[in-house]
């Protein structure tokens, strides 16, 4: 299939911390596109206190950079400012980004069929 791997994130913002949520998005989206090439995806989406991250990474070492710079730099915050609610992983990553991901709680899914192009 592909050595792509991608999760989705969500999280529920804490009360009164839409502004300041908003402000970190900002500084990680510009963090991630600038510094990260292997980041092929990168959004964010709300509805009213519910965020959504989609994100996908060209291999599971580039998904382990993500997590690394999200943990040296934006962690502490971003967990100040919204609960995770559920990590959903999709395709094959490695045994080390495994481990790291199911630290966050995540479900994998493995593939089952499809394609990309």
């Amino acid at each position: 299939m592909t050595d792509r791997v991608s999760w989705t994130v969500e999280a529920t913002l804490k009360p009164g911390q839409a502004d300041a949520f908003r402000d970190l998005m900002g500084e990680m989206v510009a963090s991630t596109r600038d510094g990260e090439p292997g980041a092929q995806r990168y959004e964010w989406f709300i509805a009213d206190d519910s965020v959504h991250i989609l994100e996908t990474y060209t291999d599971a070492e580039a998904g382990l950079i993500h997590l690394g710079n999200l943990g040296q730099t934006f962690a502490e915050r971003l967990m100040s400012l919204a609960e995770l609610t559920r990590v959903c992983v999709y395709g094959e990553p490695t045994d080390e980004l495994r481990a790291a991901l199911a630290g966050f709680g995540a479900e994998f899914r493995e593939p089952l069929g499809g394609f990309v192009r």
